[in-house]
């Protein structure tokens, strides 16, 4: 089962020049690399660049560096690099134990994403940030595996399993209190939970080090297929919708520039996963940044083929859809109404959105506790005080307001 005609994705959405320079500057390297990074270097506000881009700020940091360049912006990328190299360590610090642990007690957990990537590229911790790490484990060790990690202090963030099937079918997010995640997954791709679908993918996985270890990653293949399908999801699930991360162009490019890739293995993966469209669509992302990224007949031989199976276009069509109208009909009502972030019906909205999962009484009955931690409040009973002073407020500003007009329009 495919997904609809209707639920058809939008045009490609182009990369921002401020963004495909940076990525030219490190992926291309060479002269090609230099002017990349001197035409960023001279159009860029460095204080105003957005988060996609300071995540890839330490990767430009070293390709500056090995190309011999020094410009004056380089202090200042040696910063984030700093800043990102100090963050992912303590998460590896923090996620060790967990590992060492599913080792001893012979769980086999395969590294994905970023950790599988800098495992296979031995990169170290600035170069490659990491919000989480992403553990597949099978469906059947699933819950010997998070006994496991919360034994380790790594807890669900999920309240039930009702939410965690809503948001996260694939797996479990989990934290341990000061921030630091595991992505414990049950099935590498969201699009593809069931028995079966990562039969392939665990029988190619290769040996990699990581933290000093030895670890399993999936082959370079597969590697390069997680990358661009969980690359581009957020672009091909919510419309006019630009990538939420650039760091999985890197990863593909360095996948392919540093692992002979076997393109007929990568082709018939993404058929039989039924993700050829997705793929299609990533690598002109990779054609745009290098053209030599991508051999010559690889994109024809991919179809327009989208078939993830009934679970995934059930639960697109219902979540996914649902999120996306309801987020652009909160965004219009935003820009109506102004800068009030603190107004009663901006904070019910960002509540309502949050819980797309529960009824609408479940909404209302949990709203009181969101409301009284967004106004900063220590006790219900003040909830009422607090809000008509609010409302009070409001209408003096409204009176002060129609009293200046009215002046106004008197001279």
């Amino acid at each position: 089962m495919g997904i609809p005609a209707s639920y058809r994705f939008g045009a490609h959405h182009p990369l921002k020049a401020g963004h495909l320079r940076m990525l030219k500057a490190i992926v291309c390297g060479g002269e090609e690399g230099k002017r990349a990074f001197s035409e960023w270097e001279a159009g860029v506000e460095f204080d105003e660049i957005d988060y996609l881009a300071q995540l890839l700020a330490p990767a430009l940091y070293v390709a500056a560096g090995e190309a011999g360049y020094d410009g004056p912006l380089r202090p200042r990328l040696k910063s984030l690099y700093t800043f990102f190299f100090t963050k992912t360590s303590l998460l590896l610090s923090a996620v060790a134990p967990v590992l060492e642990d599913l080792r001893r007690q012979g769980v086999d957990a395969v590294l994905l994403k970023g950790a599988g990537v800098s495992a296979a590229l031995r990169m170290p911790p600035g170069r490659r940030p990491m919000h989480d790490l992403d553990l597949l484990v099978a469906e059947t060790e699933g819950s010997r595996a998070l006994d496991i990690l919360s034994a380790c202090g790594f807890h669900s963030v999920r309240a039930t399993e009702a939410q965690r099937l809503y948001w996260s079918p694939h797996g479990h997010d989990c934290e341990n209190g000061r921030g630091h995640r595991i992505d414990l997954h049950i099935a590498a791709l969201y699009e593809h939970v069931g028995p079966g679908f990562d039969d392939g993918l665990r029988a190619r996985t290769v040996t990699g080090s990581f933290l000093g270890a030895a670890a399993r990653i999936p082959c370079p293949e597969d590697q390069l297929l997680l990358a661009c399908v969980n690359g581009v999801r957020a672009p091909l699930v919510f419309e006019e919708t630009y990538p939420d991360n650039l760091l999985w162009i890197l990863d593909a490019a360095g996948l392919i520039r540093g692992a002979a890739i076997d393109w007929g293995l990568f082709v018939a993966t993404a058929e039989a996963r039924g993700v050829s469209y997705n793929v299609r669509y990533a690598l002109r992302y990779l054609q745009s940044v290098d053209a030599g990224l991508v051999p010559t007949g690889v994109m024809e031989r991919l179809r327009d083929n989208l078939d993830y199976g009934s679970f995934y276009v059930e639960r697109a069509l219902r979540v996914h859809t649902r999120y996306h109208r309801r987020r652009q009909a909160i965004e219009r009502r935003n820009a109506r109404s102004g800068n009030r972030d603190f107004s009663l019906r901006r904070i019910w909205d960002r509540h309502r959105i949050k819980r797309l999962d529960e009824s609408f009484i479940s909404c209302l009955l949990s709203f009181p506790g969101y409301l009284k931690l967004v106004w900063g409040l220590g006790h219900f009973w003040q909830l009422p005080g607090h809000a008509l002073r609010r409302l009070m407020k409001k209408m003096e500003e409204r009176k002060c307001t129609r009293s200046t007009n009215r002046a106004s329009s008197t001279r």
